[in-house]
């Protein structure tokens, strides 16, 4: 479930893809159009089951004079199947390739069916490819999009077939302003929807975009009720079906606690306190067992066994929610397993189907109150909630029912990053003592970044972290106890050296006490059609104090630049407080993105922080 705001702050991770959908051996977007692209849905009843298929037909033309060669990827998993793949009317060969990487997942049963064809020089006859999409099982319908490439698309067709015996809902997203048209058409009781969209630019490749459920156009699915012989059969009508689904994986899991129960004793003995023993057994499992996300066919939705988990020393995000219920009850504790989509899911509990849900943690009931418990999180402190869950709606098991409720919302304030930098000038040189305090998430970080690192590392580590791999920058010293303590805010502590940073003109000296720079990586690019994601919220503060050198006076400040809205507070500023130049920036938001809405005042203000980073103050020997 990344991209960097603050450098220091956020340690990302490249994943590398072996192919995407629609791929073509040139990097160009315009060397192919989708001159229509038609996709159909139907429903069959097999066996008291409900089984869905998509048949699809793609005319794809090649825009090059030359040539190219032109690669189709069609997605299918252990729930689905592809068959019947035709380019111009004749069978089509392709490869398969199983369980395809995906961002932070270890396993999953994606597979890939592909092959490639080869416009020859001077092509103007457009490519016809054919398929089908067999669904085992309803509830693993894809959401259906109006692309499936990156390319152009010059006319989209989504129908939908829905029986007279199919009680079936189809729920719109992102159809505002998308110019989509919709018709409707009853024949003998079955019910055809058609919806129509034109004119499809080809994907932006943006930086930071967040998940395609969120801006682009699409639909879900909710097949409620069918009818077989007369007599109504439940599919997914409400949420207390989708929780009964759950609930019967959750009941096949076979734990054996007994392995786990002596562990949880050992690990508690001697505390007298319900919050010491919950953080016993929560830290514990962070510190033992290895996140490794899997996703497989139903095994994406059903927990592994406690003792699995805790004899192989890793697991998914179910199975650590399995084992931390399995501990905490084995000690007393009513702990529960607890379903929920994090905030990439624009999707709630309106909506009785599997795509709502995408993560499950455990949650302790305790004294009137609900503590969540999100094993994956490693080096989260207890009562310490990830962005990506904060504020999203659960389902708690509660026996045959369930609770719905949400993890709490935090103020960014308990997640805070404060720096403090005293700077004075040494010859040619900036030299500093520098303190970095971290709080809740933003502590997290930092500590999964350098418990990553090798004891032999961490001091070269901490140094690039320092620094950045800026040749300006020479950390001197640092702290000999650089990993924090659960429960405890962080203080980071060192000294640096900075060299290239005045320029001097006779008398005058531009001076430069900019070495961070905060969101100018954050590129609002031409055309942007969605959100800018920056994964968190952020509560930063730094000040740098810069002592005037004896005979020296300020002739010139950079002027102060300020964001302010619904979402954002940041502010930036020079002050001059006696011998002192007091340097300050300040950003807050209140949520984990730029909104579209706010893409235009953002992209502004990025001009004026541009020119405020370029700007230096002036200082003047007398």
């Amino acid at each position: 479930m990344n991209h960097s705001i603050f450098p220091k702050l956020l340690i990302t991770t490249l994943f590398i893809f072996f192919i995407s959908m629609g791929f073509c051996a040139s990097k160009s977007e315009d060397l192919f159009t989708v001159l229509s692209l038609h996709q159909k849905v139907t429903f069959i009843k097999k066996e008291g089951k409900l089984l869905a298929q998509l048949e699809v037909t793609e005319w794809v033309q090649c825009n090059s004079k030359t040539g190219e060669l032109f690669r189709k990827a069609i997605y299918f998993d252990d729930e689905s199947a592809i068959e019947d793949v035709k380019i111009d009317g004749r069978n089509q060969k392709y490869i398969v390739s199983n369980d395809l990487p995906q961002d932070g997942i270890f396993h999953n049963d994606t597979k890939m069916a592909y092959f490639d064809y080869n416009f020859g020089t001077n092509t103007k006859r457009p490519l016809e490819l054919k398929y089908t999409k067999k669904y085992f099982d309803f509830k693993f319908i894809d959401l259906l999009r109006f692309v499936n490439n990156k390319y152009a698309t010059n006319e989209s067709n989504i129908v939908f077939v829905i029986p007279s015996w199919l009680d079936c809902k189809i729920k719109e997203f992102n159809f505002e302003s998308n110019n989509i048209v919709k018709s409707k058409m009853v024949d003998d009781g079955d019910t055809t929807y058609t919806y129509t969209k034109k004119n499809i630019a080809a994907e932006g490749d943006f930086k930071s975009k967040p998940d395609f459920r969120k801006y682009e156009p699409h639909m879900l699915l909710l097949p409620y009720h069918m009818t077989i012989d007369k007599k109504k059969i439940d599919l997914l009508p409400s949420i207390d079906k989708l929780y009964a689904w759950y609930s019967s994986l959750a009941a096949q899991i076979g734990n054996d606690s007994k392995e786990v129960e002596a562990k949880a004793k050992e690990l508690t003995e001697g505390l007298t306190k319900d919050e010491d023993k919950i953080k016993a057994i929560f830290y514990f499992i962070q510190d033992n067992i290895k996140y490794i996300a899997f996703e497989a066919g139903i095994m994406g939705f059903k927990p592994e066994s406690c003792q699995n988990v805790y004899q192989k020393k890793f697991g998914d995000c179910k199975g650590m929610a399995n084992l931390a219920k399995s501990m905490l009850v084995s000690l007393g504790y009513d702990a529960r397993l607890t379903w929920l989509g994090t905030h990439d899911i624009p999707y709630d509990y309106s909506f009785p189907s599997m795509y709502v849900d995408n993560h499950m943690i455990c949650t302790v009931l305790l004294n009137g109150k609900q503590i969540f418990i999100d094993a994956t999180e490693s080096e989260s402190d207890l009562n310490t909630y990830a962005d990506r869950i904060q504020g999203r709606e659960v389902l708690i098991e509660d026996g045959p029912n369930y609770i719905k409720s949400k993890v709490p919302l935090q103020d960014s304030s308990m997640h805070r990053f404060i720096q403090n930098v005293q700077l004075k000038l040494e010859g040619t040189d900036l030299v500093g003592e520098t303190t970095e305090q971290m709080k809740g998430n933003n502590k997290t970080r930092f500590s999964n970044f350098i418990k990553a690192i090798s004891k032999k590392d961490k001091l070269d580590a901490l140094k690039y972290y320092i620094s950045q791999n800026d040749k300006n920058i020479s950390v001197t010293s640092t702290q000999d106890d650089i990993h924090p303590e659960h429960d405890n805010d962080f203080s980071l502590n060192y000294k640096m050296s900075v060299s290239n940073q005045i320029i001097q003109v006779g008398k005058e000296k531009y001076v430069n006490i900019e070495f961070e720079q905060p969101l100018l990586s954050i590129e609002i690019e031409e055309g942007r059609n969605c959100a800018y994601d920056l994964d968190r919220k952020i509560n930063a503060t730094y000040i740098t104090t810069f002592a005037i050198p004896d005979n020296h006076k300020v002739t010139y400040l950079p002027s102060s630049v300020e964001l302010s809205n619904s979402d954002w507070q940041v502010k930036m500023s020079y002050e001059l407080e006696g011998d002192k130049v007091i340097y300050k920036k300040s950003v807050h938001s209140n949520t984990t993105e730029i909104s579209k809405d706010k893409l235009d005042e953002w992209k502004a203000f990025s001009t004026k922080l541009k020119a405020f980073y370029e700007d230096r103050l002036v200082i003047e020997e007398q």
